[in-house]
């Protein structure tokens, strides 16, 4: 519970920091669906799911 709150507490600050620039009217993060943690504590911070993006990779080293 308490990494939670420490993590809560810094994204809080760092957008309030952020929105105190003029220049600044939006903030966007890109997190892997794999973390769910991460996508509930942006979500309580008020950020919204937008896009759904697909990522894909080839690996030419297999032999």
């Amino acid at each position: 519970m308490q990494k939670r709150s420490i993590g809560r507490l810094l994204l809080n600050q760092a957008i309030d920091f952020l929105f105190k620039e003029k220049s600044i009217r939006e903030l966007a993060l890109t997190v892997s669906t794999e973390t769910e943690g991460a996508i509930r504590l942006y979500r309580s911070a008020g950020f919204q799911d937008r896009y759904e993006l697909a990522a894909y990779q080839i690996d030419h080293s297999r032999s």
